[in-house]
């Protein structure tokens, strides 16, 4: 028995012994030559590098050749490349090398280890330091995954710093000076306000995206209300022209936002014919802060967006709501009608199908589709409504200026 466990320690310590010399090899054909004795690029060297990791730091080193690896940045173009198979294999190599030096460096013998903020705690840090809001703006968004120990991602032994991190955290505290930075006048509140209609057609309509225009689903109301009848983002948002005509709001910071509103048809007769929708169930009434910019203006699709409130409605009678929000400079408020039956598009097939039996649907079962069918349809339908009268916004509200994070800065 005792002579099988040595033969097989003994495979072992060669096979490792192989695998040191494969990764010796590996990086004398593509990284010494830059990266050695002789030259140090980006004060980079591995030709020192010992095979067993004892110390942080070589932790650190060999982390920035798998970080390199993986995002095929090294060897340069220039260099010789190896192959697929021979990159994932080296990969593959030292990943199990570093998880193994980690482990070994996990303990600290009982001792506080002097570590680095993983992202939750840099974030939340820069928020408390400069006064911003990283609810909304997250400065480690963009950060390499953490490395979990046991669990855990705030454990020394993991956090290591390699200089796609340091990269990453330049370009935070760039953008967070620049944020918390606030040169010039004290912003004056305004007011914006807009009633119904939230739909535009003709000359009206040029140039604006088609969440503002209508079209098959979308149409001018005739009542003092406009409707919205399916789900968000399927003919159950409405934008807020004034602020979409100045390129959302001129400033970051707290908004008070109104929405005079009502839900109408909770209780209705149209079965299964409306999906998921339980019947009798509040509607849900969402506000969202959307930026527009770099989107495809003919869609009016967003490129960023942020939920702002939620609120359930079961009343009929319109009611006023309103929120103090933040908004970053550039957003604009939608509302929307967060949990609608179905996307207006099949909600106007689906009701001419599956409840063809209703009287309000039968002008329209034969008709082919077109802005009579659609705009028939959605007006004599009498099933879960969100009605919207007019919405408000108000803002910034600043308490002080410039703010905390600027005076904390130059002060």
């Amino acid at each position: 028995m005792k002579t099988i466990v040595h033969a097989l320690l003994l495979l072992a310590f060669c096979a490792s012994v192989r695998a040191d010399e494969r990764t010796k090899t590996f990086l004398k054909q593509h990284c010494i030559r830059c990266h050695g004795d002789n030259k140090q690029k980006a004060d980079r060297r591995f030709d020192t590098l010992p095979t067993a990791i004892k110390k942080l730091d070589d932790l650190e080193r060999y982390q920035e050749i798998v970080d390199q690896l993986n995002l095929g940045n090294m060897p340069p173009e220039d260099e010789t490349q190896p192959t697929v198979a021979e990159r994932a294999a080296m990969i593959a190599r030292l990943t199990g090398k570093l998880t193994a030096a980690r482990a070994e460096l996990n303990t600290a013998g009982g001792h506080s280890v002097l570590r680095r903020l993983n992202a939750w705690e840099y974030r939340q840090t820069i928020g408390d330091l400069l006064g911003l809001n990283v609810d909304v703006w997250n400065p480690a968004e963009d950060f390499p995954e953490e490395v979990k120990v046991h669990g855990f991602d705030n454990n020394g032994a993991g956090l290591v710093t390699s200089g796609r991190l340091m990269d990453h955290y330049f370009a935070a505290a760039e953008e967070a000076i620049e944020r918390a930075t606030q040169f010039g006048a004290r912003p004056v509140s305004k007011k914006y306000a807009q009633q119904t209609p939230f739909y535009f057609k003709g000359n009206d309509a040029k140039g604006l995206p088609k969440l503002f225009q209508t079209g098959r689903f979308r149409f001018v109301p005739e009542s003092p209300y406009t409707d919205l009848y399916g789900r968000h983002y399927r003919g159950g948002h409405i934008g807020f022209l004034p602020l979409y005509r100045q390129g959302g709001v001129p400033h970051s910071g707290i908004y008070t936002i109104r929405v005079r509103a009502a839900a109408f048809g909770r209780v209705h007769d149209y079965g299964k014919a409306l999906g998921d929708f339980r019947n009798g169930d509040p509607l849900v009434m969402e506000i969202a802060a959307v930026d527009r910019r770099g989107s495809v203006t003919s869609t009016g699709n967003v490129s960023k967006m942020t939920s702002l409130a939620r609120i359930e409605l079961t009343n009929e009678e319109p009611k006023w709501f309103e929120w103090e929000v933040y908004m970053e400079a550039g957003y604009e408020p939608e509302v929307r009608f967060r949990n609608g039956p179905l996307a207006a598009k099949r909600m106007v097939r689906v009701l001419t199908t599956q409840a063809a039996d209703k009287p309000e649907f039968k002008p329209f079962i034969n008709m082919k589709p077109s802005l009579e069918k659609g705009h028939g349809v959605l007006k004599a339908y009498k099933g879960p409504r969100l009605r919207v009268w007019e919405i408000g916004v108000e803002g910034p509200h600043v308490e002080a200026w410039p703010s905390a994070g600027h005076r904390a800065l130059y002060g």
